[in-house]
């Protein structure tokens, strides 16, 4: 009698582990590459796997953290190896076009007409500049705008007017925000040297071509993805840089890329009230919000002929060869929901939304500092006005900014003109497009 139930005690656990065995082989893995932020933006990241787990439990998450500048090696690695990161986005120097050119992304057509995905709540012009050859093949996360940042508590000092929310206000061009930036330009301790700028640029070159009404590249570049020619050896875009470097060496507004490094040593030179004005966007107000020292603003970027900003756009990509598809498409659906997506934009990217239906939630809660209805007004006209900058928008920029910003160095060392630099490096980018064009 005792044999017969242990016999039926034995077959009972048999079976049990062989459910579980099942069950357990059943269960899939991916991996989810990120670049590394600050511990409590990574403990976000981890919290989200860990809900996406819960309510997946067949799903299970590898969530990778990679320092931003070996980001692309690891991806690449990772690939070669036959196991590519399955679910990524634009994190470092390439964009979706770059990886969409080299045949690494997953076509997510097919996934969006099966499950019939609403894509309505994006923004048209977001949606377009995530497709390649007509396939879509990214979901947008969020967008950061770049505007202007300043120091009220400066600029009452020196006596000067704020500059204006509205980006169509043609008061508020290049020769204004100048002017202003010579007025807050000063020696504060009397020794003779400049201690505090009126501005500081990042040197996007680009940008500097776009309030002239010029570019680098055409229309059809950006639609299609893939540059043919380089046309920055235009009057326009040799103004915009040739003014740019100005206001190094001959405004003195802006201090010199070394300069800019000694000051930088010290911590965010807008932390510390050695710049008075800035390019920057939310990723900025994490830190800013928590300054003591002064009161500070946004406001719209000053315009040259024409207002322009950046725009830039994070897409969630999924690998071409995942292993598991169709388990990486039900977690990039649960990234762009609603509430992850505004979870994802508040603790981890300080970015707007993808989503139209949350940014007014978004903005409400993004600054402690800034008034609402000067946030959405700035962040309206940058919209309006924005563009998508090439790394985002066009396969090889990568390379191309790379020889483009060693031709442009003398430019900001003073030590040549902008139409000289331009004249070097643009047979230089068309080799490089004629090149990617045979690939």
């Amino acid at each position: 009698m005792k044999f017969s139930k242990l016999l039926a005690l034995m077959v009972i656990l048999t079976i049990l582990l062989g459910v579980s065995s099942a069950l357990a082989a059943e269960k899939v893995t991916i991996s989810w590459l990120l670049t590394s932020g600050r511990p409590h933006e990574n403990e976000i990241m981890q919290n989200l796997a860990k809900e996406f787990e819960n309510k997946n439990p067949d799903i299970g998450v590898d969530v990778i953290f990679v320092a931003w500048k070996e980001f692309e090696t690891k991806l690449a690695t990772m690939y070669a190896a036959g196991a590519p990161g399955d679910v990524w986005f634009t994190a470092a120097q390439y964009g979706l076009r770059h990886y969409a050119h080299e045949g690494v992304l997953l076509e997510l057509d097919p996934y969006i007409e099966r499950d019939n995905y609403d894509l309505s709540d994006f923004d048209e012009s977001i949606l377009a500049s995530l497709t390649w050859g007509g396939k879509r093949v990214g979901i947008p996360i969020a967008t950061f705008p770049l505007f202007m940042i300043y120091n009220k508590t400066i600029f009452d000092e020196a006596g000067v007017s704020y500059p204006p929310l509205d980006w169509d206000d043609a008061s508020w061009d290049w020769y204004k925000f100048v002017d202003y930036a010579k007025k807050l330009t000063k020696d504060t301790n009397g020794d003779g040297k400049t201690d505090q700028w009126g501005t500081y640029y990042k040197l996007r070159a680009v940008e500097f071509a776009w309030i002239w009404g010029g570019d680098w590249f055409t229309k059809e570049a950006y639609d299609t993805g893939l540059a043919k020619e380089c046309i920055a050896d235009s009057p326009e875009v040799i103004k915009g840089l040739q003014l740019g470097a100005d206001l190094i060496h001959v405004d003195k507004v802006m201090p010199s890329p070394a300069e800019y490094q000694t000051i930088q040593a010290l911590g965010d030179p807008f932390l510390t009230s050695k710049v008075a004005m800035v390019e920057g966007s939310t990723w900025n107000f994490v830190d800013y919000d928590q300054i003591k020292a002064f009161e500070w603003d946004i406001a719209a970027a000053p315009r040259g002929t024409q207002p322009a900003t950046i725009l830039y756009t994070d897409p969630w990509m999924i690998a071409e060869k995942s292993k598991n598809p169709d388990e990486a498409w039900e977690f990039v659906k649960f990234l762009a929901m609603p509430e992850t997506e505004l979870t994802l934009s508040k603790g981890r990217f300080t970015a707007i939304p993808a989503r139209k239906s949350i940014r007014q939630t978004f903005l409400e809660g993004a600054t402690e500092t800034i008034p609402l209805d000067h946030l959405q007004k700035v962040i309206e006209g940058a919209y309006k006005y924005g563009k998508t900058y090439p790394s985002h928008a066009l396969f090889g920029f990568a390379e191309v900014e790379n020889v483009t910003n060693a031709e442009l160095d003398p430019l900001w060392l003073g030590k040549k003109t902008a139409e000289e630099c331009v004249k070097a490096f643009v047979p230089k980018v068309n080799k490089i497009l004629a090149e990617i064009e045979t690939k």
